[in-house]
């Protein structure tokens, strides 16, 4: 049987944007730099963030809380590399500092977790598995939320 509150959860946040847990009253402190990889690597860091402009996952913004980033090397794939956006950064009033850990917690699922749902669900169940190239990055924030997760390139917010 469908879960009727999931659906409803999931069409808003891909109509609307999800949200993304901040409680409003947190003290927060935007980082005062990035990460020392981006100046290693500047070239590839101006051609990431004109590739998410181009992409609209990141939007030019103003008076916004600023995270760190960083670039790190993707792994088993030469000259490629991925950004972070820092946001346990600063140390204290960070943005994850004002999302509620226990209502916001992930884990992955393991083989044994699948295998039970799939009995759980009973015979003719089926199974599907997708991949998707940047899915953290293809989902949609809820505009209010927008002005917490900005970052600062080239003197450009």
């Amino acid at each position: 049987m469908p879960d009727k509150l999931l659906a409803s959860f999931l069409e808003r946040g891909i109509c609307y944007g999800f949200r993304i847990g901040f409680n409003r009253s947190s003290q927060l402190k935007s980082a005062t730099s990035n990460m020392g990889s981006v100046f290693e690597q500047p070239e590839m860091v101006s051609i990431h963030i004109a590739e998410e402009v181009a992409a609209g996952r990141l939007l030019p913004a103003t008076a916004i809380q600023q995270s760190p980033i960083g670039i790190i090397p993707k792994k088993n794939k030469a000259n490629k590399f991925r950004m972070i956006v820092d946001l346990l950064s600063p140390i204290v009033q960070s943005i994850n500092d004002g999302i509620c850990k226990e209502d916001y917690s992930f884990h992955y699922a393991s083989v044994t977790d699948t295998a039970q749902s799939i009995v759980a669900c009973g015979c003719g169940a089926l199974m599907a598995k997708l991949n998707l190239k940047a899915a953290y990055r293809m989902v949609p924030v809820h505009p209010e939320d927008n002005p917490l997760l900005g970052i600062e390139w080239d003197s450009t917010v």
